[in-house]
């Protein structure tokens, strides 16, 4: 199976969401490229649900690094 896709990824925002959330830019960085490639799988994060569901896969993948 062949995943292919693009990530355009906002250096402002990243550094925006780590000053929110209270986590350095280096973990933020490492969420929403997570968060990306979890788009390129098949995740969505339209629904409240959606959301949690992908909260809890981006944090798996924080936990492995």
């Amino acid at each position: 199976n062949l995943v292919s896709g693009d990530l355009l990824i906002s250096l402002d925002r990243v550094e925006d969401n780590a000053l929110i959330e209270n986590v350095s830019r280096e973990t933020e960085l490492y969420r929403v490229c997570f968060h990306g490639v979890l788009h390129l799988v098949g995740y969505k994060d339209k629904s409240d649900e959606e959301k949690i569901i992908m909260r809890k896969k981006e944090d798996y993948y924080l936990s492995l690094l």
